[in-house]
């Protein structure tokens, strides 16, 4: 009589298993991207002046300077708040940059177990499957630099703030380290001309 529903536990444990890891990973990286990208918008960081174009007497592109202290600085100031603010939204804490309580107890999504069924009718009945995310050690990131062809004799500049946050997705089924990546735009320019080949991509930070 005991072994039957114990069975039946496994069965349904490795049925909705991989269905739970992928709407996990979905979700968990939504809501890391979701908050890193408030916690970057509320440092109001000033992106003018990155980036420096040199020309010659002819107009013709020299070459780019980058304000590299200055990147630094937004590179610094970024990991800061992306590390502080998915640390409190794993402990469902409010966020010191944007004073908000993102997700209660650290629960980032919920769903009904009843859901897996694959009938409407069941979807909302059942215990909940909730997915946690917990942040293994503090972010790391680069700032990127790249240039490509755009038109006609115009070279687009890009300049991207790279987050990587390593965490842990937490579910009654499975726990997962994974890499959650943010990029934030920082700089998107047109210059007149064609940048030299040496200058079309540069990284700053590690």
């Amino acid at each position: 009589m005991i072994v039957i529903p114990v069975w039946g536990i496994l069965a349904m444990n490795e049925q909705i298993r991989p269905q739970v890891s992928s709407i996990a990973m979905v979700e968990a990286n939504n809501a890391a991207t979701k908050v890193v990208q408030r916690a970057i918008e509320s440092l109001q960081l000033d992106t003018t002046s990155l980036v420096s174009t040199l020309k010659d007497e002819e107009g013709n592109v020299l070459g780019l300077t980058y304000n590299t202290e200055k990147l630094n600085q937004i590179l610094n100031a970024g990991l800061d708040a992306a590390t502080a603010s998915l640390t409190a939204a794993s402990l469902g804490i409010k966020d010191p940059y944007t004073n908000v309580l993102y997700y209660d107890k650290g629960i980032i999504y919920s769903i009904h177990l009843g859901y897996f069924t694959g009938l409407a009718v069941f979807s909302d009945l059942g215990p909940r499957i909730n997915v946690r995310l917990k942040v293994m050690h503090s972010s790391s990131g680069q700032i990127q630099v790249t240039t490509t062809p755009y038109g006609v004799n115009n070279t687009l500049i890009q300049i991207d703030l790279l987050i990587v946050t390593d965490m842990v997705v937490i579910t009654p089924f499975l726990m997962n380290t994974v890499p959650m990546e943010c990029r934030i735009p920082l700089v998107i320019q047109v210059v007149q001309g064609e940048v030299p080949q040496m200058m079309l991509e540069k990284v700053i930070g590690t």
